[in-house]
């Protein structure tokens, strides 16, 4: 599921949550993955904010991942947890 905010134009900034399935963590690269639905996992950077042994405990786990979305379509993260 992905919720966005309508009648933005080219320049602004959305946020936006993802909710799928945490694929991967690359926390040295500052970035993670969500599959959402089985399509291409989603690209999310600027997971440094991340605790270690918080995120680890999410992979492969239902999470709902609240995002900026930038005007060229690159997600940035902003906050995670656990989807009840």
């Amino acid at each position: 599921v992905l919720r966005m905010q309508r009648g933005l134009t080219q320049t602004e900034e959305q946020e936006t949550q993802l909710k799928g399935i945490l694929r991967a963590v690359d926390l040295d690269k500052d970035w993670l993955k969500i599959d959402i639905d089985h399509q291409k996992p989603i690209h999310v950077d600027g997971a440094t904010e991340v605790v270690d042994d918080m995120i680890g405990l999410m992979l492969n786990r239902r999470v709902l991942v609240d995002v900026t979305q930038t005007p060229v379509g690159k997600y940035v993260f902003r906050d995670i947890q656990l989807a009840e």
